[in-house]
């Protein structure tokens, strides 16, 4: 994101986006990457009310320490009001994502892996297989750990069969 596509964003919206890339990165390089001052960012969330928090490496709602409950409770409902507010613009912003995402497999014409859970008795077979495909294969299996092994080489040995049946012999 660039400067301008930040200073677009709503301050909460900043601060949200802010507190996503603190999950990985330090305040000083996001401020670097987005060409805002580390300066800039703490005057703009300190006016409505939040604050750097180093333990928790995020800029959170400043807390009033009160003595007295009902203001305290008050404040704590406000504060898990904006938490919420804050989780709910990150759902949005991920769904709006995850259906970017999906346009833009379909336009590739990316389709979902199909694999096959077979039926029937399974059997134990050893073959000799070139070592970069087997990585490869172990590789793939592992992306895909919601397939048994079993299924994926069973799927791929049937698409191989039934795509060759007629010029293998």
């Amino acid at each position: 994101m660039n400067k301008e596509e930040f200073n677009k964003l709503g301050v909460m919206d900043q601060i949200d986006f802010i507190n996503i890339e603190l999950e990985e990165k330090s305040l000083t390089k996001i401020s670097e990457e987005i060409k805002v001052s580390r300066k800039t960012l703490r005057n703009r969330f300190d006016k409505v009310g939040y604050v750097y928090d180093k333990q928790s490496n995020k800029y959170i709602i400043k807390s009033i320490e009160e003595d007295e409950g009902d203001l305290n409770n008050t404040i704590n409902a406000n504060v898990l009001f904006s938490k919420i507010e804050g989780l709910e613009r990150q759902i949005k912003a991920l769904e709006g994502e995850v259906n970017k995402l999906k346009i833009e497999s379909k336009e590739t014409g990316f389709n979902e892996i199909d694999i096959r859970a077979l039926e029937g008795e399974t059997v134990s077979r050893c073959y000799r297989l070139n070592k970069e495909v087997q990585q490869e294969f172990s590789k793939f299996c592992k992306r895909n750990s919601s397939y048994k092994v079993q299924d994926i080489l069973g799927t791929a040995i049937v698409e191989f069969m039934e795509k060759y049946k007629n010029k293998i012999k």
